[in-house]
C-alpha cells in the first residue's frame, strides 16, 4: 500500500550516470574499444548526457508507492511499473536468459585475475578502466570493467553504493551478454529498491532515504506516463533520450492525464517480443502501426503528387510565355511589312495625284506607273484617285 511521507526525509539516488561520461571524458579509448562497447547490450547508454535527478520527484514515487500493486497512486488509481517500461526507457531487451540478480556466486577467474580477492569500489574500477586502456589491454577485460561500472553507476546502484558480486557470472563471458533478459533484471532490483525505501520511510528516522536502482528509468518512465511533462524530443530511441538536460519540476503539480507506455517502433517491439505479460502488446498493436505506416505512405504520396503538379505548372506556364513571345514577335514582323506595302502604295497615289495638279484642264502628260500617257483626263478618274489615297491613308494610320 502507498505510505506517507515522514516530514523532512529527502530521497536521494545513487544513480550518477555522469559519471560513466566524466569517465571516458578524461581518457583516450580507442576506436576498437568503442567498438566493443557498442556491441555489448549497454553501449548506447554511454552516449546518453546526463538528466537532473529531481529529488521531489523521487520524493513523490517513494511516497505513492504500493507495494502491493507495484505501482505509483495518482490522482486515485494505480500507474503499473512493468519491465517492458524498463526496456522502452532504456533500449534494453526484455526476453531472454533470466538473470539471477541475488545469486552470490564468489569472484570468478576473471574477476581475480583484474582484482585479486579484495573488495572492489567504484574508484577501483575507475582506475582499472584507465590502466587497461592506457596499455592497450585485452578488448574483453576493457569490456568486463566497463559493464561492472556501468552495472555499479546507473542499472544496479546500491543504497550504500559500492561493486556488488551479483553480476560478476554474468560478465565472465561477454559474448553472451545479449541472451540476458536485462529489462527484467533491473526492473526487479528497482521495484526491490522502491519496496525497501517505503519499509524505511515508515520505521526508520534517518532524513535521508537512498533509493536503490536504476532511478534514471524511473523518472523517465513516469515522465513518459504523466502528460502534465513534455519531452524535448519525440521521435528519438530509446526514450531515455527524448528527456535529456531536461530537469523535473521542483514541485509536483495536479496530473492531467495518466497512461502506461507501450511499443511505438520495430526496434521496441523486438525488444519486448516474449512478453508474456498481455497488457504489454495489445493484439491489435501491429495492425494498428501498419495502418499508421500505410497513412504515412499516403500522405507521402500526396506530397510528391503535389509536388509534380506544381512543377508541371511552372513548366507549362514557362512554355505559354515562350509560345506567346513567338506569336508577339511574328505579328510584329508582318505589321511592319504591312505598313511598308501601304506606304508604298500610298506614295504612288500621291504621286499620280501631283500629276493630275500639274495637268491642264484641257489635256495633259500624265506620267503613271513610269509610264507617260496623254489624253483628257476626266474628273471621274481624279475623284477615284483621291478616294484610294485616303483610304490608305487611314489603312495606315489604324496599323
Amino acid at each position: 500500500m502507498a505510505t506517507s511521507a515522514k516530514a523532512g526525509t529527502v530521497v536521494q539516488s545513487r544513480c550518477v550516470p555522469h559519471k560513466i561520461k566524466d569517465m571516458f571524458n578524461s581518457v583516450n579509448v580507442a576506436q576498437h574499444y568503442m567498438e566493443a562497447f557498442d556491441r555489448t547490450p549497454f553501449g548506447h547508454l554511454r552516449h546518453v548526457k546526463d538528466i537532473t535527478m529531481e529529488r521531489p520527484l523521487l520524493h513523490f514515487i517513494v511516497s505513492n508507492w504500493d507495494c502491493t500493486e507495484c505501482g505509483v497512486k495518482v490522482n486515485g488509481r494505480i500507474l503499473p511499473f512493468r519491465p517492458i517500461d524498463v526496456a522502452l526507457v532504456l533500449g534494453i531487451k526484455n526476453h531472454g536468459t533470466p538473470v539471477d540478480i541475488y545469486h552470490n556466486s564468489g569472484p570468478t577467474q576473471e574477476y581475480e585475475r583484474l582484482f585479486g580477492r579484495c573488495q572492489v569500489k567504484v574508484s577501483s574500477l575507475v582506475e582499472a578502466f584507465k590502466r587497461l586502456v592506457g596499455s592497450g589491454g585485452e578488448v574483453k577485460d576493457v569490456v568486463r570493467v566497463f559493464i561492472l561500472l556501468m552495472f555499479t553507476e546507473v542499472l544496479f546502484p546500491h543504497a550504500n553504493g559500492g561493486l556488488k558480486k551479483h553480476f560478476l557470472a554474468q560478465v565472465e563471458d561477454v559474448d553472451v551478454l545479449g541472451s540476458y533478459a536485462w529489462a527484467r533484471a533491473v526492473h526487479r532490483f528497482m521495484v526491490d529498491g522502491l519496496n525497501s525505501s517505503v519499509e524505511r520511510l515508515e520505521t526508520s528516522s534517518f532524513v535521508a532515504n537512498y533509493l536503490a536502482g536504476c532511478t534514471l528509468a524511473l523518472m523517465v518512465w513516469f515522465k513518459e506516463c504523466v502528460s502534465t511533462y513534455t519531452p524535448i524530443q519525440r521521435s528519438v530511441y530509446p526514450r531515455l533520450c527524448r528527456w535529456v538536460r531536461k530537469s523535473f519540476d521542483r514541485k509536483c503539480t495536479v496530473l492531467a492525464k495518466v497512461a502506461g507506455s507501450q511499443p511505438e517502433t520495430p526496434a521496441e517491439i523486438q525488444l519486448v517480443q516474449g512478453c508474456k505479460n498481455p497488457t504489454s502488446m495489445p493484439d491489435d498493436f501491429v495492425q494498428d502501426t501498419s495502418e499508421e505506416r500505410f497513412i504515412q505512405m499516403e500522405a507521402k504520396h500526396a506530397r510528391a503528387m503535389e509536388e509534380l503538379e506544381q512543377r508541371l505548372t511552372v513548366k507549362f506556364e514557362e512554355q505559354l510565355l515562350r509560345v506567346e513571345a513567338e506569336y508577339k514577335h511574328a505579328f510584329e514582323e508582318v505589321e511592319q511589312r504591312s505598313l511598308a506595302e501601304v506606304e508604298q502604295m500610298r506614295l504612288q497615289c500621291s504621286a499620280m495625284l501631283d500629276q493630275l495638279n500639274v495637268a491642264t484642264s484641257g489635256r495633259s502628260e500624265v506620267k503613271f506607273d513610269g509610264v507617260t500617257q496623254s489624253g483628257d483626263i476626266e474628273g471621274g478618274q481624279e475623284e477615284q484617285w483621291r478616294s484610294q489615297e485616303k483610304f490608305l491613308t487611314g489603312a495606315k494610320n489604324k496599323m
